[in-house]
């Protein structure tokens, strides 16, 4: 998900994906060149994982490549 730095948008479509009980499971992959973002919503994003207990899992980069 490029541009995952995006707090509100991010926080609202990863709710709305793990809502789907077939994308539970799903391995998602942040990107953002803002590190400080990235790593607040990443973990936002974990603890909302963790919390309903899913197995999905979030990989955060900020290289382009």
């Amino acid at each position: 998900m490029m541009g995952a730095g995006s707090i509100g948008f991010t926080r609202r479509l990863m709710m709305d994906i793990l809502a789907v009980k077939e994308f539970q499971d799903t391995e998602f992959h942040f990107m953002d060149i803002n590190k400080e973002n990235l790593e607040m919503v990443t973990n936002l994003c974990q603890q909302m994982i963790q919390f309903n207990k899913l197995p999905a899992k979030i990989i955060r980069t900020a290289n382009l490549v």
